[in-house]
């Protein structure tokens, strides 16, 4: 699935860290100038149900369940990698909340594939701790948009450089066939053993793995990374909808860019709540304590 070219970019400030978006052909209305730029939506997105062989922290049974789309490559999905590790500290440890983690890798990230489907090799020989530990060590290291050295993985020709034309780093000289650079360092540091994730990761078995989620991300109406779908065991409470609804409409007047998609919402059936961009780590705990208190 092929993702057009970005048509916004909501930059730090704008409180929501930087969201780049995308606009779908026939999810955005034109009816955007009653509101000062609050375009109107038809909210129907869908999510595949969360199954047993997801990754996941917590319960799915939670009242709460983020599934967020997330692509390694994309500095906003770092930073809020950090957000959703402390709001299950917070609320997963009481089974309020969980999180699971589908791919979503965008054509602006060339590295990003091979990237997802290494983290579900760590997922194959270190299980869904090895998962985890892994897109973490991922982020840690990655100076983002394609700026990790992996070896012999989609490593662009030259190599890319900040703003300064400073590279973003040396290329290493693969020390095998398979090498995967900063990949195989990572596997080793929690872990697995080197050669069969190597081995793994050639393979190219989880290819189509990645595919079907970023698909599936689309069709939950993913516009850009990260993208989360909060999926909620009970209706969305009236204080929470109020929440979401005036907070989006607060974000869209500041950017003032008429066919903005929401950057919050509400999905139709009451049951699903989605989140674009990096949000804030206080907006997110907001919505959670809301729905929580069920009023």
């Amino acid at each position: 699935m092929k993702l057009s070219t970005p048509v916004a970019i909501i930059v730090a400030g704008v409180i929501i860290a930087g969201a780049i978006l995308l606009v779908q052909t026939g999810k955005v209305g034109n009816n955007n100038s009653a509101n000062g730029g609050v375009v109107a939506q038809d909210h129907s997105e869908n999510v595949a149900p969360v199954s047993a062989d997801e990754h996941i922290q917590g319960s799915a049974d939670a009242p709460i369940v983020m599934v967020e789309y997330s692509d390694l490559e994309c500095p906003f999905c770092k930073n809020f990698h950090v957000t959703l590790e402390g709001l299950m500290s917070t609320y997963g440890k009481d089974n309020k909340l969980a999180w699971v983690y589908r791919h979503f890798p965008l054509d602006r990230h060339p590295k990003a594939p091979a990237e997802a489907q290494a983290s579900e090799c760590a997922a194959e020989l270190g299980g869904n701790d090895g998962f985890w530990k892994f897109v973490t060590g991922v982020y840690a290291v990655t100076p983002s948009n394609n700026g990790m050295d992996d070896g012999v993985y989609n490593t662009p020709e030259p190599v890319p450089k900040d703003d300064a034309g400073v590279p973003y780093y040396k290329e290493a000289k693969p020390t095998s066939a398979k090498d995967a650079g900063m990949l195989s360092k990572i596997a080793v540091q929690i872990g697995l053993e080197k050669a069969k994730f190597e081995d793994c990761l050639a393979s190219g078995k989880y290819k189509q793995k990645v595919t079907d989620q970023l698909n599936d991300g689309v069709q939950a109406g993913g516009n850009g990374t990260p993208y989360t779908i909060m999926v909620l065991k009970n209706k969305i409470p009236d204080a929470a909808k109020k929440y979401v609804t005036d907070t989006n409409t607060g974000f869209l007047k500041q950017i003032n860019t008429p066919g903005t998609p929401d950057l919050l919402f509400v999905t139709n059936d009451g049951m699903r709540i989605g989140v674009s961009g990096a949000q804030d780590p206080a907006v997110m705990k907001k919505i959670i304590d809301l729905v929580l208190a069920g009023k």
